[in-house]
């Protein structure tokens, strides 16, 4: 057995069992997550609505992301490259899902910032009324940003078969 053989069968082993574990331990945890943020002590907290907002995004990323990525890599199930409106759609909601996950968590940073300051203009930031509106808007933003990918993804017919990605040219490299 020659060692890029023994390399491709790492590979594959690990394509299958890695986000496996990933999944096992992501979707449990970021149901506990929001579970804890919606208790009615910590609900009230504009810090537990940034990590709400984030545990959210990231099961996005879990279910629309992992799942049919490791069922392509993994197993040669590929529902994405099926179905335009599927592969649309699931970039639509990775992309930003990703994005939002991060800047809530800076959202939630800043957060603690403003109400562990000495100025109490700056500690009136911190309230649970604004972190909605930041939140909704900050959301709305990043699925704005990332609304090119519902029309400028397309199918594509490659030798392996039909494959999802971005227009060839520069929008594939705009992307």
């Amino acid at each position: 057995m020659s060692a890029a053989t023994i390399i491709n069968a790492v590979n594959l082993q690990f394509s299958r069992l890695a986000p496996l574990v990933v999944f096992i331990f992501g979707v449990p945890g970021n149901i506990f997550n929001i579970l804890i943020f919606i208790r009615p002590n910590l609900i009230k907290n504009p810090c537990s609505t940034y990590f709400f907002c984030s545990s959210l995004a990231n099961l996005n990323v879990l279910f629309f992301g992992l799942i049919p990525r490791s069922l392509a890599d993994g197993f040669g199930i590929d529902p994405v490259s099926n179905n335009l409106a599927f592969c649309r759609f699931r970039y639509f909601m990775v992309h930003p899902s990703v994005v939002l996950s991060s800047w809530f968590t800076i959202l939630a940073g800043i957060d603690r910032y403003c109400i562990s300051s000495r100025d109490v203009h700056r500690r009136q930031l911190s309230n649970l009324k604004y972190s909605r509106y930041i939140s909704a808007i900050t959301a709305f933003i990043g699925f704005a940003i990332y609304s090119h990918l519902l029309g400028l993804f397309v199918m594509q017919q490659l030798k392996t078969g039909p494959y999802c990605y971005a227009l060839v040219g520069p929008y594939r490299v705009f992307l």
